[in-house]
Formats: structure tokens, sequence, C-alpha cells
């Protein structure tokens, strides 16, 4: 996306920042950025936003918890037995973070991290060493040698991966260029699509 950008438009200056996603979008809100890509926020964020793609979840655990086998978790009561296990949660200034802990109050699981981290390739090491199990998006599932993945139903849990900009702050050229090139990456038909708000 990044090499495609700078090519078809030299003409135009990319700067991109990672950060935490909590922080990425109070930047773009706050006017010192122009375009968010991450999780859909799940508070109102004035933001206008389209939809990249569904971000759907994975239970992950290591191959040396003994767990009941399931191809799929499509009910709340699957998830009782994690109670008794070590849960390596996502740092709360990240939406996914966030996201999550609203999904275990909402469903009543009760389910508390012994340790928070924003890095979601370190999280995937404690897993594979065996330190406990996490929750991540399914784009995650295949890496580390030791673990093993359970899909989550998008009933139960979901989220969106977005393109967004503050509500009041108008498309300049370069942000139209950006999503140009995203279009045809990700499947966005904009005469489609919804211009969406989450505020």
């Amino acid at each position: 996306m990044i090499q495609l950008y700078t090519t078809k438009y030299p003409q135009y200056h990319l700067q991109i920042r990672e950060m935490a996603s909590t922080q990425a979008a109070k930047t773009v809100i706050d006017n010192q950025l122009d375009l968010y890509i991450g999780p859909k926020p799940i508070k109102g964020s004035h933001f206008i936003y389209r939809q990249i793609k569904p971000i759907h979840f994975n239970l992950i655990y290591p191959e040396s918890l003994s767990v009941e086998k399931l191809s799929k978790i499509e009910r709340l009561t699957q998830f009782q037995f994690l109670k008794a296990q070590n849960y390596i949660g996502i740092d709360q200034t990240m939406i996914t973070g966030l996201l999550l802990n609203q999904f275990f109050v909402n469903s009543n699981l009760h389910i508390r991290p012994w340790i928070q981290l924003k890095n979601f390739q370190t999280i995937l090491q404690l897993v594979n060493k065996g330190l406990g199990f996490t929750i991540l998006p399914s784009y995650y599932q295949s890496i580390g040698n030791h673990v093993s993945a359970i899909q989550i139903s998008p009933n139960l849990l979901s989220s969106d991966l977005i393109i967004a900009h503050c509500a009041s702050k108008v498309n300049t050229p370069e942000m139209f260029a950006f999503l140009n090139i995203m279009k045809p990456l990700f499947g966005i038909k904009a005469d489609e699509q919804l211009v969406l708000r989450n505020d």
C-alpha cells in the first residue's frame, strides 16, 4: 500500500506514525494527523469512516494446555474453562484491549488478565512459551510454533478495521489519493459503501 502510494503520487508527502490505537485515534480527532487506520473505537470518536474489512478473533492457547478441542466457540459457556487459566490481555491503551474488556464485562465472564501488553507479538511469544492464553485478531492465528487457535464466532465477538478522519475535516487531495490506493487492495467499493459516523 505504501509502495503504491509513493509510486503513484510522488508529489505528496506521506508521514506514518505507529502508536497505541487510542492515542492514534485521538491524534486524528485533534487534527494532528489526517487519517486513522485501525480498529473502530467502541465509543464516539467524532469520526467519518469507511470499513476496510471485518475483524474476527481467535482464542489462542499453548499446545501444552489441556483444553477441550473445539473447532469454533459459538456460546459464552465455552469460555468457562478459561477462568482457571492465565489470561494474557491486551493493554487498554489499545482499542482492541478496550473491546475485549467490554466483551468480558458484558458477557459476565469475569476473566481478568494477569498481565497486559501492547505488543501483539510479545503476547504471542508468552503464549508460545506456555504462560497462558490470549484472544487476538484472527490474522495472528498462524504465528507461533507451539500454539493452537480456536475461532470465536463473529456473533459473539467482532469488530471492524476502518479508515477514518475527523468529522470536522474535509478530505484533502492527499487523503483522496490514499483512499484510491486502498480501494482495490481491500475491495472497497466507494460508490456502494456508506460513509459512516462514529460520534
